[in-house]
């Protein structure tokens, strides 16, 4: 059996692709790169995440306890790390290999090395039991294991029972510096195609699986049972596209990532969609909710470096109401602050992974004036919806066109005031107010020709004629 400590230092044999035009200048060689992107996925060609990441060079991927880490430092060590993956189970051979990693930069870099080197990520959550990784391990047929220097004992247990190697990642790896990349070496255009040296090309992408996900089945960790389901990077693409499009990330977005429970087969809609946008992602482990409410506030942190967005558990969301209530709750003055500060300076909170309480919700919404959505998925109904219901009759959408059709049924889409921001009477819409292209809020409907609305509990999206189900509005509850 075979395990390996990856640390800073990796030499490998580079291989070139020669007779390709010239590389222009990296301003345009950007702008060249994402038109070939762009003509693959119009002719629907997958463009995974991690090539994604040379859009956006030496802008700020990833900060942590551990430091800071730039798009091209991901994609480059991510590179080095598949070379050793694909030394183990052969490049492109669609092999299972098993994640144990904390939320953290490693868990990121360790999934795009699995995906650079053609292999299917499991991510295994070091806080289950041994009996439930061993039988995650065996039933998945996992070819090799991956783990943090954290987990390392746990890794090794695991690597020496299903006889499969082992590689220990610490964050030296990870700060390998990217001073030797060279764009005219690493990336070849022709055309409208691009060639990456020594990485699969995006056709392969098309049909291959990405992820194979064990979702538990109760919350007992005794004789734990679990659901398998596979995500392909077709459906990794169209998730984090999704997610991107309703919250409005961008490049300029600054998040707070919060999430100690390490339920990373959520990492989709939690972590992974903000960075195909180039967003700058602060994850912090471990979770101290003193720190947190610094970072939420901006304290001591440049103007341009602080967060609008939160994304976090509900076990966050209480602990921090309870740091704030221990910090401010003599102090009227701060609390005011506190709420304008939120609300002038943060544009989104989400809750993902479990349902958030309503009396959290409320809190929540006391303290800060943000209205906490959820968001553990997209699924993007274009042609049917079988989701809400008012007397057990389905709300239906369908038309061949792709336009967006209700029968019998009147929509609204209300903020967290319950004001109105959308209506519709079958194909008669009206817009009241939306400050971007995307209206989201809580979904409310009544039965055509009457006024008697009943929320569906469902939080929505309205773009382009499609309504696209976010999740449950946390107020429903």
């Amino acid at each position: 059996m075979k395990f390996f400590t990856l640390v800073g230092a990796f030499r490998g044999k580079q291989r070139f692709i020669s007779s390709m035009v010239k590389i222009p200048a990296r301003t345009e060689f950007i702008s060249k790169l994402r038109e070939c992107y762009r003509f693959e996925e119009h002719k629907q060609i997958v463009v995974p995440i991690f090539k994604k990441a040379l859009l956006f060079g030496h802008h700020t991927a990833v900060k942590e306890a551990n430091g800071q880490y730039s798009y091209l430092q991901l994609y480059v060590n991510s590179k080095r790390l598949s070379r050793q993956i694909s030394n183990l189970c052969a490049s492109g051979s669609s092999s299972t290999v098993g994640l144990l990693f904390s939320n953290d930069v490693l868990a990121i870099l360790s999934l795009w090395a699995c995906w650079m080197s053609g292999q299917i990520a499991v991510p295994l959550n070091p806080k289950y039991l041994v009996d439930n990784l061993q039988s995650i391990a065996s039933d998945s047929q996992m070819k090799m294991l991956m783990s943090s220097k954290e987990h390392g004992v746990l890794g090794r247990q695991l690597a020496e029972a299903n006889q499969i190697p082992l590689l220990t990642l610490n964050h030296e790896f990870a700060h390998k510096p990217n001073h030797h990349f060279n764009l005219k070496r690493e990336i070849f255009m022709t055309d409208n195609l691009v060639f990456f040296e020594g990485l699969l090309q995006n056709i392969f992408y098309n049909n291959a699986n990405a992820m194979q996900l064990y979702f538990p089945q109760s919350r007992e960790a005794q004789q734990q049972t679990y659901q398998k389901n596979f995500l392909s990077h077709n459906d990794v693409n169209h998730q984090m596209k999704d997610l991107a499009r309703v919250w409005n990330m961008s490049c300029e977005d600054k998040i707070l990532n919060i999430l100690p429970s390490c339920e990373i087969y959520s990492y989709v809609a939690t972590t992974l969609f903000p960075l195909a946008v180039g967003s700058t992602l602060q994850i912090q482990d471990p979770f101290n909710a003193h720190n947190a409410w610094n970072l939420i506030l901006g304290i001591n942190v440049p103007l341009k470096e602080r967060i609008n967005v939160l994304i976090a558990e509900p076990k966050v969301y209480e602990d921090l109401i309870l740091e704030y209530e221990k910090m401010f709750s003599m102090n009227t003055k701060m609390r005011n602050y506190i709420k304008d500060y939120c609300c002038q300076n943060i544009r989104l909170m989400l809750c993902c992974i479990e349902k958030l309480p309503k009396d959290v919700y409320c809190k929540w919404l006391d303290i800060t004036g943000h209205s906490v959505m959820e968001s553990d998925f997209v699924n993007d109904f274009k042609d049917k919806v079988e989701t809400a219901t008012v007397e057990d009759q389905p709300l239906k959408i369908k038309d061949d066109e792709g336009k967006l059709i209700i029968k019998n049924r009147n929509v609204r889409i209300l903020d967290s005031e319950n004001n109105i921001l959308f209506e519709m009477s079958g194909l008669t819409k009206k817009k009241f107010y939306t400050s971007t292209e995307t209206v989201i809020g809580s979904l409310w409907i009544s039965p055509y020709g009457k006024e008697d609305y009943v929320s569906t509990g469902d939080v929505v999206a309205f773009q382009n004629d499609i309504l696209i189900f976010l999740g449950r509005c946390c107020q429903g509850k």
